[in-house]
Formats: C-alpha cells, structure tokens, sequence
C-alpha cells in the first residue's frame, strides 16, 4: 500500500497536491459518519441486550421461586430444576455476547474514530492555517522594492522560514491521510470478525449446552406426558362424582368412635359470642389431646387469644394445629364438664362448662349433636384416667421417696398432673420458671404442701375460692361439687390472676381447715371418715361433701347469754353476755403501699370509734394470743370486747412473698389500723361477721362466715344499705372484693344511696379496686340517686388513671354493643397498664430503699 501522493508533490504544493488532498478528506469525513453510526447503534444494541439480560435474569428468578412451589412434588421440582439450570447457563452466554459486542464493535471503532479521524481533523486545521501563512509571506515578498535591498533579505529569510514550516506540515498531514485510509480497512473488518467470533462461539456453547441437555430434555418428556395421561385418568374418575353426594351430616357416628383410641373429633358447630348481642357464629372446631380449639373457615387468624374463662387477664396463646393458627378455647379438658342446654330456645344446644366460664355451642343436627357430646365425654373421661394412671406410675416408679417433699421446692420426682396436656410448654419435664416459682409460693403457704382434704403430698390443684390445695382425685370430687361450692384450678396448666394469689396467700388449708374442721375430732366416729391418700372415690366424696356442703364440723358463733343467766363452766358451743359488744381485728400484713387511701373523703364511718387504749389493749390481746381450738377466739375477763378471728397466732404473712408473680397496683394495701367498729353481741349474726370481716379485710373470718351461710348480697339496714362489698371497697382491700367476687358476690349492687363498689372505688380513687371491678364487666351505666354514674364521680376526684380505665371500659362497652366479635380491648388495656403500674411500684420500692 503506498501513500496518498509523493513527497515531491507534497513539497511543490501543486493543484494535484491539492486535489488529492481534498479527495482523501471528505472520504474520511463521510468514514467518520458512517462509523459514527455504526457505533452508535451498536450502543443501542448493547443496551437492549444487557436489559433482555436483565429481564431473562428476573424470568429466571420468578421460575425458581415457581419451582419451590412444586416443593412436594418431587418429579416436577426436579424436572422444573434442570431446565432451569441450562436457561441460566443460556443466559450467562447471552451476558458474554453482549459484552463481547461492547468490546469488539463499540469499544474499537469508538477507538478508531477518536485516535486517528479526529487527529487528521487536527493535522488539517493546523495544515490550513500554515498554508495561509506561506501565501501572505510569498504575497509580501513580491510586493518588496528593488531599491530596499534590506528588505528584499529580510522578506527572503521569512519565505524560506515559512516554506519549510509548509513542507514539514504537508508530509505530515499526507502521512496521517494515509496512515487513516490504511487502517480503516483492518480496523473495520476486525472489528466484525471479533463480533462474529463471539457469536461463533454463543453458538458453540449453545449447541454443546443442548446436546448435554437432550437426555434430561427427553426424560422430562416423558414425565410430562404420563402426568398428562394421570390427569386424563383423573378427569375420567371424576365424570361420577356427582354419585357421591349424600344428604347426611357427616359426622362421627357413636358406632364408629373407638373407646380404645384417644377420642378425636372434627367438625363445624355454631358458638355463642359473649357481646351484647350474643351472636352466633360457625367455626370449625377440633377436639384431640385433650383439648378444644376452633379457627375459622377460611384465613389464617392474625391475632390468637384463649378464649377460656379460667384466665381473667384473658392472655394470648397461639397453638399449632395442622400448620395454621388455632383458637383454644379450652386447654386442658379435665377442667370441663358438657350437658345439653335445655333452657336455650335453639335446637341441638350444649353447654362446655369449665371452672370459670360457660361456652354455648350449637350442632348443625341431631346426630352432629349426639356424636359431639358423646365424644366430649369420653374425651374428659380420658383425660382424667390418663392423669390418674400417670400419677399412679409415677408413685410406682419412686417408692423410696419420701412423701414429704421439703417446702418451697421442686423435685425430679415430684408427680406433675398437667403430664397430660398437649402443650410444651406446661409438660412437667420442661416447666416454665414463672410457674415452678407459682408452684413454690403457693406450697410454701402453710398446710399447703399436703392436699387440705386427703393429707396427699405434692398437691397439684387448688380451690380459689376457698383457698387450699388438692390432690387431683379430690380436685375432680370438688369439681363435681359445682362451681357454689368450689371453683377448681390447675397450679400447673392455669394461669393466676395477681389478686387470686393474695387470696390464696392470706388463706391456705391450715386455716380453711381450722374452719371447716373445727368440731372434728378424730376417732370419734362422727360423721364420715376421715378421707386418705389411698382411699376411694366413694369415701372421699362423702368426706369431702360433709366438710363443705353440709358443713358439718363448721363450729357456730357463740349463743347469746342473757345477763340474768350465770355462764355454764363447760358447753359445745361457747356463749356470751348479751350486754357485750364484739369486733374483728384487722390483719396486719407488711405491704408498701402505692397510696394511702383516705377514708375520711366518704361518710363510711356512722358509729362511734374504738378509744387509743382499748385499741392497744385489744392489738396486744390478739398478738399473745394462742392458738384455740375454736375459729372464735374470746378476750380476757377484764375486756368489754369480744374479738373474733382465725388462728391468730400464725405467723402474718406479706403478700410481698408474691411480689414475683403479681404487682402492685393490684392491690392498695389496708385500712386505718386497729379493730373495726364493734357491735353489740345480739348483732352476732352471720351476715354481720361477714360484713365486719370486709370490713377489716379479714379473710380468715369472712371464709369463716360464709362457711356459716352468710349471704355475700346482704344489705346492711343500719349502714345505709351497704352490702359486704361496699364495706370491703371501703376499707380499701383488694383482696376482701376479690375473694367475695370469687365466692359468688354481685358487683352491681347498690346501698341506699344508689352507689355501687364501683362509685366507692372511683371516689375513693382506688386504682386496684376499680381493675378488679372492671374485669369482672360491672355495669358502668348504673347511676346513684344523684344521676351520677362511677365515670362522673372520677371526673369529680381528678384521679387521671380511674377515668382512663373508665372511658376505656366504657369505649369497650360500645364495641360490644356494636356487635364484635369477641371484643378484647379491655381486657388487653388492663393487662397493660397493670404491667406498667408493676414496674412503676417496682421502682418506687427501690427508690424507698435507697433511701431507707
């Protein structure tokens, strides 16, 4: 290849020269465009292929995920995986064409055009401004005189300058021309054959990729058509299925439900909300390990609660059951009892009865009914023979233990009745520590380390309204009772309220006992049997029912002895001087108290106070006194007043033990200290032992009372009609309203002044008291003879946390009126703000001590 003309002609600068110059430079202008264009393209191209890149990997991406759900499917997963695995490879050659497009093409022309076109252009400014140079000096120079012959030397020293300066210029411009019409023939061919080459070998990989395929390729082809011949088979199947369709409700009949199985049942029934207007509403429901929970037809629940009415805090547990979110409404069927509910308007009703609350629940026909009530029954039947041979085994398993445990402890060995529920997380071999330490403080209780009614060690079970412990053949007898007579709870399986465990820590069964067994004397043979760890079922229910149906070793309060009579120096039943008064001592317990509550801002105090020395004489007659054998316990000879308690000399217990497992705010703490207002002894009446035992949040004597048939509802005609409940929201106590509402006591009455516990408690700015009362659901529109309802006696007060739970109950209140559905608001608001008070009293005591 030669250039584009010779040296020589370079140098003459002839119109050849010229010719030749202006040919070269438009052909390379018109190469420049046209590479331009080709560059430019190819960029487009590059980027339409780096976004099908992108979109085959996003393709790629949702088949994958298209595959995992073919997870249980494994012939389709796999053949879905290997085809997959090679359009990924396909599209990582896709990604290296692209890239190999951008290199060969774009990358080497741009290069091209930028290194040597754009330098000609260059070379031909500069050629064309020295060219102008050498014109106007030859132009000058032959305008030059003969007669200056200095100018005509120094003019000719510029030409020569300037020619050279021409000539070197020209060679090089003629060289770059030619240098540029040289390589643009390589430049451009190799710049196809590199893209070619790549597609070369796109093509190669494709083909050895696809020839390695082609045996899964035609195993997946196979796989295809047998499932497609499956389907044409299944489509053939179901041409009869409108055979199959029947009338019948499909439920398990009686005849097929195997007694020697664990009792299963499935199916829908209808369930009566507990709103205001107590709908009803069709679930699904599903008994088995010993339990029954319900979901809803379609949907995944987000939000799981226990519906059983043993939990007042209503706490949510979320139970597995076959993958998806269930509702327990009942944890552990041993706490159960089912019968038909026959005052109920709607056909095929029946009634689930647990210890603290009653679910209403519909079948769809008359064997649906049948089967579901049959299989309830059995279900609690197995539930309770499974736990007894459990305990059994266990007593076997460990003879040499010793039957009394140390108090306060747990041990390997110790026989747990919640083995037979269903849930982790109450299976004695994994016990939760909140509810190992609920075990510890209640056995710790006196007396409580044995069943109250057997003697049995390690009781498991307890009566809250009572307040003892039981063994699990007594818990069922007492559960047999009736829910007037005991309300029964698992220490192991339930959850406690804080207010129920205060209860519990004021009572126990040596205490209950000393009630209920105060005339008892063994060996006498009065009465049934004493009941024992190994006796029957017969012996312990005829023992159990003459302890506390019939009441038969409750000791009567002392007769009424006229002035006139002299007093018999030996009697069954002690009697007093009707000119004598009595009164209850006032339990002293170590509480701090959130808040001091002042008694004096309602007119609660009608007669008379007890004078500083007959108050001090009366403390320190109760503290050294010993224990009796009667629950009513006489003062000396030299004091006018009779006191009445229970086992006086037992150590005060601080409900502080519980501070673990309840707060604060659950309860205020006493009254003013000392006895309350004592009475005459012709007053000496059931009822008013009770209302003066609220009175004095004395436990001891208000279980002493009702054993004696006090009526918790009594209106008290000298007190402005107050009932025992006024009296215990009065004096302060938690624990007094909490142990009357467990016993059966309404919250809703209302003294002569139209107020209920829940106006006192709002007056009296009583934070604990208005919980308890709230989650009970009181009536918040009763009103008193002043048309003032409790939420407007706390806007009185400025008691900023009473009117919030107010307006909150209240809010709830008209949810529930509105039709929800197992409104829980409440209940959760409640809980919460007991947590907070928790802490805030947590920190309050440590601040005290910090300063103590």
């Amino acid at each position: 290849m030669k250039a584009i003309i010779d040296n020589i002609e370079c140098q003459r600068d002839s119109p050849r020269f010229r010719q030749v110059l202006e040919e070269n430079e438009k052909d390379l202008d018109t190469l420049e465009g046209k590479l331009e264009k080709v560059v430019k393209q190819c960029n487009q191209m590059v980027a339409a292929g780096k976004q099908f890149n992108q979109e085959q990997e996003q393709l790629i991406h949702i088949l994958w995920d298209l595959a995992g759900y073919f997870g249980n499917d494994t012939n389709v997963q796999s053949a879905l995986n290997r085809m997959l695995a090679a359009l990924g490879e396909a599209a990582k050659y896709h990604t290296i064409l692209v890239d190999q497009a951008a290199r060969a093409v774009t990358k080497n022309l741009a290069s091209f055009i930028k290194k040597e076109l754009r330098s000609v252009k260059d070379l031909r400014h500069y050629f064309e401004k020295v060219s102008g140079e050498m014109d106007n000096v030859l132009q000058r120079s032959s305008s030059v005189s003969r007669s200056r012959a200095n100018d005509a030397d120094d003019i000719k020293n510029l030409v020569i300058a300037t020619r050279r300066a021409f000539r070197h210029t020209s060679v090089d411009y003629v060289h770059a021309i030619s240098i540029a019409q040289g390589k643009k023939r390589h430049e451009v061919v190799d710049a196809l054959l590199s893209y070619l080459k790549a597609y070369s070998t796109f093509y190669h990989q494709g083909t050895d990729l696809c020839d390695d395929l082609k045996p899964s390729l035609d195993k997946i082809s196979q796989e295809v058509n047998l499932m497609r011949h499956e389907v044409n088979d299944l489509e053939k199947t179901l041409e009869n299925r409108h055979t199959d369709v029947t009338d019948k409700d499909l439920v398990l009949s009686l005849e097929q439900m195997d007694t020697s199985q664990p009792v299963t049942m499935h199916g829908y029934l209808f369930k009566r909300t507990t709103n205001a207007f107590k709908t009803w509403n069709r679930r699904y429901f599903t008994l088995q390990n010993n339990q029954l929970v319900y979901r809803k037809r379609s949907g995944i629940r987000k939000s799981v609660r226990n519906s059983g009415g043993s939990n007042l805090l209503n706490s949510r547990l979320t139970r597995a059951h076959g993958g998806e979110e269930v509702t327990v409404m009942e944890e552990d069927l041993r706490l159960c009892t089912v019968k038909p509910a026959i005052e109920v308007d709607r056909r095929f009703c029946f009634e689930v009865v647990s210890p603290m609350k009653c679910h209403m629940l519909q079948a769809e026909s008359e064997e649906s009914y049948d089967s579901w009530i049959t299989a309830l029954q059995r279900g609690i039947g197995q539930a309770l023979q499974s736990s007894h041979n459990s305990i059994q085994d266990n007593r076997q398993e460990t003879p040499g233990s010793s039957p009394h445990p140390q108090k306060g402890s747990l041990t390997p060995a110790t026989p747990v009745d919640s083995s037979n529920s269903s849930s982790p997380a109450t299976t004695p071999q994994a016990p939760t520590a909140h509810k190992a330490q609920l075990w510890q403080e209640i056995m710790s209780i006196p007396g409580n380390d044995h069943c109250c009614d057997c003697n049995c060690s390690n009781p498991r079970w307890a009566s809250i309204n009572l307040g003892i412990s039981l063994c699990i053949e007594c818990s069922g007898i007492h559960r047999s009772l009736g829910v007037h007579y005991s309300k029964v709870r698992s220490l192991t399986l339930d959850a406690w309220e804080p207010e129920v465990l205060k209860v519990m820590a004021e009572l126990g069964n040596t205490v209950i006992n000393s009630i209920y067994l105060a005339t008892y004397v063994p060996g006498e043979g009065t009465g049934p049997p004493e009941a024992k760890p190994d006796s029957q079922r017969s012996v312990r229910e005829a023992w159990i029912k003459a302890k506390y149906v019939t009441r038969q070793f409750v000791k009567p309060l002392p007769l009424i002895q006229e002035s006139s009579s002299p007093l018999p120096n030996s009697s069954s039943q002690e009697k007093v001087h009707s000119g004598k008064s009595w009164s209850i001592p006032r339990r002293r317990r170590q509480i701090r108290r959130r808040k001091t509550l002042q008694a004096c801002q309602i007119n609660v105090e009608e007669t008379s106070s007890i004078d500083d020395n007959s108050s001090s004489q009366e403390e320190s007659h109760t503290e050294t006194q010993n224990v009796s054998d009667s629950p009513v316990a006489s003062s000396s000879s030299s004091s006018d007043v009779l006191l009445l308690d229970i086992a006086p000399s037992l150590p005060n217990r601080t409900t502080e033990d519980f501070s673990s497992l309840s707060d604060d705010c659950s309860t205020d703490g006493e009254g003013p200290n000392g006895h309350v207002t004592p009475e005459s002894a012709s007053n000496l009446t059931p009822n008013m032992v009770l209302f003066r035992a609220c009175e004095a949040h004395n436990l001891a004597m208000m279980s002493h009372s009702i054993a004696l048939g006090a009526e918790k509802n009594w209106h008290n005609p000298d007190e402005s009609g107050r009932t025992p409940m006024h009296q215990a929201v009065i004096s302060g106590s938690v624990m007094a309203v909490q142990h009357l509402l467990i016993n059966g006591a309404r919250p809703n009455e209302q003294d002569s002044s139209g107020c209920t516990p829940l106006h006192l408690a709002a007056l009296l700015s009583n934070i604990g008291q208005v919980c308890l009362l709230l989650k009970h659901r009181v009536d918040l529109n009763l009103c008193n003879n002043e048309g003032l309802k409790a939420i407007d006696i706390a806007l009185e007060s400025s008691e900023p946390d009473v009117v919030t739970l107010l307006r909150v109950a209240s809010l709830s209140e008209h949810i529930d009126r509105d039709g929800g559905e197992d409104n829980n608001m409440l209940t959760d608001f409640l809980r919460d703000f007991q947590e907070k008070m928790c802490i805030q009293g947590y920190r309050t005591r440590q601040n005290e001590d910090t300063l103590n």
